[in-house]
């Protein structure tokens, strides 16, 4: 069971916030990180127009086989997940080249 991030109270977020910030990520078949989210950020919104992988950490590197250190996002997909204040979001494409979304919400 996933744990939901906390707000700037501390309180557990029920609702994420209108974005903070968003960056685009040009990706290919080599992997491309994010930069580092604020380190106050616990909720991102990812989004890929096409098919891609995406991994997280303080120095991810996408790998484009499920089940490694790949998760998969299907093209037109949005998620919302937790991640660790100041960490990086990598995308990868199984082939051509694409654009990939990262929003900070909370």
């Amino acid at each position: 069971m996933s744990v939901l991030g906390k707000d700037s109270n501390g309180r557990t977020a029920q609702v994420v916030t209108p974005a903070l910030t968003q960056a685009i990520i040009t990706t290919s078949t080599t992997s491309a990180q994010s930069a580092a989210v604020s380190s106050t950020c616990t909720i991102v919104e990812i989004y890929s127009a096409v098919d891609a992988f995406y991994a997280t950490g303080s120095n991810p590197t996408a790998v484009s086989t499920p089940g490694t250190s790949g998760i998969r996002l299907r093209g037109g997909e949005s998620r919302i997940i937790n991640i660790t204040p100041g960490h990086k979001i990598a995308f990868i494409l199984a082939s051509g080249t694409g654009t990939a979304e990262v929003t900070e919400m909370a």
